[in-house]
């Protein structure tokens, strides 16, 4: 069963975070949490696989995005103010946009991927998961992975403590194999909320996601950071980020 952690008062407006591949929510969003539990009521969903305190696998990002629904209408009648989701969160909050089971009035996708590999997918999901795992060994990065990373200058001492050690590799390929192989929903045009998507300026896979996602959504705002790689604003300047969040979210 899917694990939440709520901050802040419940009267507040209700944002959703949705964290990214082999890491926590924790040290995704710990510093970005403090900054925004005094104006809203945080959401935050501990994604299967990446739970430290439960033995758990990923599966899919559809199931991901059906468990998330479900505690939010359960818990808060499937309304929220706004949502926001890094990486391969931003991939599961662009399926619960899809499916059009909450309401949610803005939206903040950050370097969400959905730009499928097509023939390639299968064997960048392999190679991809095997070079990840190292990483829990404490080996030397592949040249390809520095590459996929799209880390600015590849801070790989920022990367290792951001890395959620105890990620099983089941889980880091079925994540490679869900983000490698999925497609924006036909339906995502129909959909009524706000959409930012950001991405940093070195992240040539981000950049080609947002394209996609124009197509599908013409009115998507893209802003793009310049000098930052994957995950840099959140986890290097989470400040820079709320405030920035802040701007469209309120």
């Amino acid at each position: 069963m899917m694990e939440f952690k709520e901050f802040g008062n419940i009267r507040n407006p209700k944002i959703l975070l949705i964290h990214g591949m082999a890491t926590t929510w924790d040290t995704c969003y710990k510093a970005t949490i403090n900054e925004l539990k005094e104006d809203f009521y945080v959401i935050v969903p501990v994604l299967d696989g990446h739970n430290p305190e439960e033995q758990s696998e990923f599966c899919s990002i559809h199931e991901a995005a059906s468990k998330i629904e479900q505690y939010v209408l359960e818990r808060h009648n499937g309304k929220l103010h706004a949502a926001s989701g890094f990486s391969m969160g931003g991939t599961i909050l662009i399926q619960i946009l899809a499916n059009q089971i909450l309401h949610i009035h803005r939206v903040v996708l950050d370097a969400a991927y959905c730009a499928p590999l097509g023939i390639f997918s299968k064997l960048c999901t392999k190679f991809l998961s095997t070079q990840i795992a190292k990483v829990k060994e404490n080996k030397p990065f592949h040249f390809a992975l520095r590459k996929v990373m799209e880390i600015g200058r590849f801070d790989e001492d920022a990367l290792r403590k951001a890395f959620y050690s105890s990620i099983s590799y089941n889980t880091i390929l079925n994540c490679f194999s869900q983000l490698f192989e999925y497609r924006i929903p036909k339906n995502l045009c129909s959909i009524k909320a706000d959409v930012t998507y950001w991405y940093g300026s070195n992240e040539t896979y981000a950049a080609k996601s947002a394209r996609n996602l124009k197509k599908a959504l013409p009115n998507l705002e893209i802003r793009s950071f310049e000098r930052y790689g994957h995950g840099e604003l959140i986890t290097k300047y989470p400040k820079q980020c709320v405030a920035e969040l802040k701007r469209i979210i309120l």
